[in-house]
């Protein structure tokens, strides 16, 4: 009998760069990770994906984002060392910038990355709030 994916929630964050193509498409590259740390261990996902967001209207401000890249799961017990593995990531995620000077941006958004590699993979589910300059 397989068992009920498990979530826990723990600290998490992206940074993402682009550029411009059309006011409806940006490309860029996008690094998410999340990591917890619990009675002498931690676990770590970190993702770095080219990454590009799409606005159905060019004076809207909900975008979704998507990219593929590569990722890497780490795993570490104090006082016994730690491994990590490296394989393919995908990102997807939409949000909505909401305008509060002539060039920035809050930005609420939710991005799921994934990271696939040889020993299985790793899903994290990201909320959060971003500042973005126009």
């Amino acid at each position: 009998m397989d068992s009920a994916p498990s979530s826990t929630g723990a600290l998490s964050g992206n940074i993402a760069l682009g550029g411009t193509l059309s006011p409806k498409f940006l490309l860029g590259v996008s690094t998410n990770g999340w990591t917890k740390s619990e009675s002498g261990s931690t676990l770590t996902v970190g993702t770095l994906t080219a990454a590009a967001r799409f606005y159905p209207s060019p004076t809207g401000g909900l975008f979704l984002t998507g990219g593929l890249g590569l990722g890497t799961v780490s795993a570490g017990v104090s006082g016994f060392g730690s491994a990590s593995e490296t394989g393919v990531a995908a990102l997807l995620g939409l949000g909505y910038d909401i305008a509060v000077g002539r060039t920035i941006s809050l930005t609420p958004y939710w991005n799921g990355f994934a990271l696939n590699y040889s020993g299985g993979d790793a899903n994290v589910g990201q909320i959060g709030l971003g500042i973005t300059v126009h």
